[in-house]
């Protein structure tokens, strides 16, 4: 099976069960990275894509470059897993392209832009006073931007 490519080694029966249980640990692993970066992005990314992402992210990694790891290589997959830093800033630049996407999509209904602030008040009432005067003054900073890049435009 190995000379026709379908398996990549033989595994000697004495050390099956850990050769085993590291690869099924990886692969849940990899899954649930694979179930957040899907989460993140709205389900947008099919699973491979996913995985494609992943892959991107291990390989781009400082820490990886470093050493010299490879995609096979299951410690230094497990060591930059175990740590978030190494991939929350992907994931956060995802969740910001899934919103901007669906802020985009009601801008195309005129009946959607209308109940806009309402739902902006109901999601502001959720949050606790200094997230809220955060948020709040992050929104004025954005309309206040808007209003300078209109005028601009107006002026010209």
């Amino acid at each position: 099976m190995a000379a026709k490519g379908v398996i990549k080694k033989v595994v000697d029966w004495e050390g099956s069960h850990s050769f085993f249980y590291i690869r099924l640990h990886r692969r849940v692993s990899e899954g649930s990275l694979v179930r957040i970066i899907r989460h993140a992005a709205g389900e947008q990314l099919s699973h491979m894509s996913a995985i494609e992402l992943l892959k991107k992210w291990f390989l781009a990694s400082e820490k990886v470059g470093v050493g010299n790891a490879t995609w096979e290589d299951y410690d230094a997959f497990f060591s930059w897993k175990d740590d978030p830093q190494n991939y929350e800033k992907y994931l956060e630049e995802i969740r910001v392209q899934k919103v901007i996407k669906q802020l985009m999509d009601l801008g195309v209904s005129a009946s959607d832009l209308k109940v806009l602030p309402e739902c902006l008040a109901a999601v502001l009432s959720k949050m606790d006073s200094s997230n809220r005067a955060h948020m709040v003054e992050e929104i004025r900073k954005v309309l206040d931007l808007i209003k300078l890049r209109l005028d601009y435009c107006c002026y010209i």
